[in-house]
């Protein structure tokens, strides 16, 4: 049994059974009336049909009151699947909006990424470079420190050549020893780099994984969040539908109790027929109406045989 027609079983449960028993009482009340006519009623007759009237008023008023309290309890369930609605609503967004932010936490860290490994790359050919220039100022620097020793050594023996060698080679050496020392810096602070940029890679290799993790698991949830919200629409539909479909079987209800209403006013002074029979007629047009606003009650079995009945009665009495 779908949970739409659990409501309309809770709704004929509750209706049903007093209706049937109302119809029933007014059947008689209606073979009591065709039987009597115009006539001036004796205190039997009014005493009995009195009692199948207000049998009648009392049997659909329990009917109303049942079907009323059915349509509540649904209309109280319908507020709370709306309010379930928008809480589910509000999830998915949010939902939607922590997926977008991961999404662009995982753009960032990869470009992140990327531009490490460009730095890493400039810093490794940059530590090349200056290794090769070291070794360069270095094999100079020998060269320069041999060409010192040189020159000292023409001092002690021709002096006057062995002056400006000598001054010749210090100045180029400590050019040499300028060159090696800031050489040897330049590739202490590129092997520096290369060891935050390795640092960094290795903390966004990290990152990467995880972050596509978590958007994985916040995409099957927002999937799971969607069907959500998308079964309790179907739901939320599906409910107002049939709580139209008793709103409709209750207006119907509601109003063939109304008139049964006035006819039990107007009997409680009754010593004849002909001043009720206009109230009579609606009260049998109103039970004879077939359509799918009270198919609920109207189309079952035991109602539909006293249908028969009445439509008959209300051909011999000429109410149509």
């Amino acid at each position: 049994m779908s949970e739409y027609e659990v409501y309309e079983k809770k709704f004929k449960d509750a209706t049903l059974p007093h209706f049937a028993s109302g119809i029933s009482s007014f059947l008689s009340f209606a073979e009591l009336a065709s039987v009597a006519g115009n006539k001036e009623l004796d205190d039997p007759e009014c005493r009995m049909m009195k009692l199948e009237i207000e049998s009648c008023y009392d049997e659909l008023g329990r009917a109303r009151t049942g079907g009323q309290q059915v349509i509540e309890s649904l209309t109280a369930q319908g507020m709370l699947l709306a309010a379930n609605l928008e809480i589910a609503e509000q999830e998915r967004t949010k939902l939607e909006e922590e997926l977008w932010i991961e999404k662009d936490k995982l753009i960032t860290e990869e470009s992140r990424r990327q531009e490490i490994r460009d730095k890493l790359q400039t810093a490794r050919s940059s530590l090349k470079q200056a290794k090769n220039t070291l070794i360069a100022a270095k094999a100079r620097q020998g060269e320069k420190v041999t060409g010192r020793d040189v020159g000292i050594g023409l001092i002690l023996l021709v002096p006057c050549v062995g002056i400006p060698m000598t001054v010749d080679c210090s100045k180029e050496l400590k050019k040499t020893r300028e060159l090696v020392n800031l050489t040897d810096k330049k590739g202490q602070e590129f092997e520096a780099s290369i060891t935050e940029q390795e640092t960094e890679l290795r903390k966004c290799n990290e990152q990467i994984p995880k972050l596509s993790k978590d958007i994985a698991r916040l995409k099957e949830k927002l999937a799971q969040k969607e069907r959500d919200v998308e079964n309790l629409k179907k739901v939320c539909a599906g409910q107002a539908e049939v709580r139209s479909k008793l709103r409709y079987c209750y207006n119907y209800l509601d109003s063939l109790h109304g008139s049964v209403e006035v006819l039990h006013k107007s009997s409680k002074c009754m010593y004849s027929l002909e001043p009720l029979w206009s109230t009579v007629q609606e009260i049998f047009n109103t039970i004879l109406q077939q359509n799918s606003h009270n198919e609920l009650l109207n189309y079952d079995p035991q109602v539909q045989g006293m249908i028969k009945k009445l439509k008959v009665l209300q051909s011999n009495m000429n109410l149509k």
